[in-house]
């Protein structure tokens, strides 16, 4: 039997979007395969006690972790924008759909490390995030909208406790750092790799400004997450990648004056600054968001 050669089948592949595979042969891989199976429990075991169960103990105070509004009147300068809904509700796929088509390109064999090694960071990132959350809760008000049935279902599934860090902003910028070195390793053609990291960044992008257009997040929870991510992931996401993904937030949206957008994004940056800075002088990562979260609880009139 002719030996399957990696470099060129992923250099051979027909280029084409990532959003056009379909996320099955992922989710076939991670609850069959052997070597992914464990990591896949794991990550849905985490999400299940430590992201649901945590938020819905609080919910019926079973639990009591104070809960901590995070608005800030910058929020009211980004508008609420419900046509955004679908954009939020793909995040799942978003992630997905690399992972498949990895398992197209390499052969589930070979995507196997890949994707067990992925759940892992997911799950690592959903712990990470659970240190704040039992600390110190954190929301947001959303509107009442009831236009959309997802948005009616949305409030009623989610108590909306878990907003500093983003969970969202956490896993859509390890997507694009896990990929984008992944591709360098498994030696794609220049043009796959230019495609697929632009593809995966700008959708990392657009979900990041969707949380804020439907009023999921604050611009308070976006630079907590990616300082928690260049804490858990330093060899893949850094400083440098924290600020070039806050500084290319609404660049391309017209519905923010520039000014607003140009005041937003500089308190993102000085904030996510604050994290950095703060974290290189503390013994635990999370300490500098912990640091925020009592100031932030001090000074708050909300």
């Amino acid at each position: 039997m002719k030996k399957f050669n990696k470099a060129k089948a992923a250099q051979k592949f027909e280029i084409r979007p990532i959003r056009n595979f379909s996320p099955l042969p992922t989710w076939i891989a991670g609850l069959t395969n052997p070597k992914i199976l464990p990591h896949t429990v794991a990550y849905i075991h985490t999400v299940t006690a430590d992201f649901f169960g945590l938020q819905f103990l609080r919910k019926f105070k079973l639990v009591r972790i104070p809960i901590l509004n995070v608005e800030t009147p910058l929020d009211k300068k980004i508008p609420f924008a419900p046509q955004h809904l679908n954009d939020y509700l793909g995040f799942v796929n978003f992630w997905i759909r690399p992972l498949a088509m990895l398992i197209k390109i390499l052969r589930s064999k070979n995507a196997a490390p890949y994707l067990a090694e992925f759940f892992s960071l997911l799950k690592k990132s959903y712990k990470s995030a659970a240190q704040i959350y039992r600390f110190c809760m954190t929301t947001t008000r959303r509107p009442l909208y009831k236009k959309r049935t997802y948005f009616v279902i949305l409030r009623a599934l989610d108590p909306h406790y878990m907003c500093v860090p983003s969970l969202h902003i956490a896993i859509v910028s390890l997507c694009y750092a896990f990929f984008r070195d992944v591709l360098q390793k498994e030696n794609f053609s220049a043009e796959q790799r230019e495609l697929w990291t632009r593809e995966i960044y700008e959708g990392a992008i657009k979900i990041a400004e969707t949380v804020l257009y439907v009023k999921q997040h604050s611009v308070n929870c976006i630079p907590a997450a990616l300082y928690m991510m260049t804490r858990i992931v330093p060899k893949i996401f850094s400083e440098s990648d924290a600020q070039k993904f806050l500084s290319d937030m609404f660049v391309t949206r017209r519905d923010i004056p520039q000014d607003a957008r140009e005041e937003i994004v500089n308190y993102m940056k000085n904030l996510f600054t604050r994290f950095y800075e703060e974290g290189k002088n503390s013994d635990e990562w999370n300490a500098p968001i912990k640091n925020w979260m009592k100031e932030y609880a001090e000074n708050s009139v909300l």
